[in-house]
């Protein structure tokens, strides 16, 4: 929708009012993102890439040496 289009805006959401099927749609669609940013989904995804950089034996540098 075009940003500041206030007639779009209304029109899209009465229809999303009028809709029930497309809104639980979309609350299906929203619970189903959200979980990649679960603290423990992030967690697991930093920890791999630790044990990635761990597995070689690389060694992580701080800036100043």
């Amino acid at each position: 929708m075009p940003n500041g289009d206030a007639a779009a805006w209304s029109h899209t959401l009465h229809g999303l009012l009028a809709d029930a099927d497309r809104r639980a749609a979309l609350v299906r669609a929203g619970n189903t993102a959200v979980r990649a940013y679960d603290w423990p989904v992030v967690a697991q995804q930093v920890l791999r890439v630790y044990e990635t950089v761990t597995a070689g034996g690389a060694r992580v540098h701080e800036a100043d040496e």
